[in-house]
């Protein structure tokens, strides 16, 4: 009896690109990347994994996914948070505090403290030179008194 080798592949059953392999009385069939089951019928779901981070949105693709991340974190999988003190957006007296999508500016109390203290003592400086210059006026005025009463006429002796 002779039997005929019927060409299990001649149909086509692989799908998505599939390679066939034709063997006696059956088929293999060998996946593109991203396909997988008997005749690569299934995508494979590669957000099946969870791997966008800080609650990003995964969007499965032929074997790959893309995640769109949340305001506030960027990278293919949203791990990083986008620092937004940078360039700082504080002044000199605020520490910028990165936040998730935003910032705050704290203020730095010992500076604060120490320009007012300054100011402080700008103005106790300058008020001690005006009473020193007062002071010099009047013991200068005091000095030319003295002199002129010092220096009056002598009566004629007879």
């Amino acid at each position: 009896m002779c039997q005929t080798n019927v060409d299990e592949c001649a149909s086509n059953p692989c799908q998505n690109n599939g390679t066939c392999t034709d063997e006696v009385n059956q088929f293999q069939c060998s996946c593109l990347a991203g396909f997988t089951d008997d005749m690569c019928q299934t995508n494979v779901d590669e957000c099946a994994s969870n791997p966008c981070q800080n609650n990003g949105t995964c969007t499965d693709e032929v074997n790959q996914f893309q995640c769109s991340c949340l305001a506030g974190f960027t990278d293919n999988v949203c791990q990083t948070n986008i620092n937004e003190c940078s360039p700082d957006p504080c002044s000199f007296l605020f520490k910028c505090e990165d936040r998730i999508n935003e910032y705050h500016c704290r203020l730095i109390e010992w500076k604060l403290a120490l320009i007012i203290g300054s100011f402080l003592m700008l103005i106790l400086i300058i008020i001690c030179l005006v009473i020193r210059r007062k002071s010099k006026d009047r013991n200068n005025c005091l000095t030319k008194m003295k002199n002129t009463h010092t220096s009056s006429v002598q009566p004629k002796e007879e």
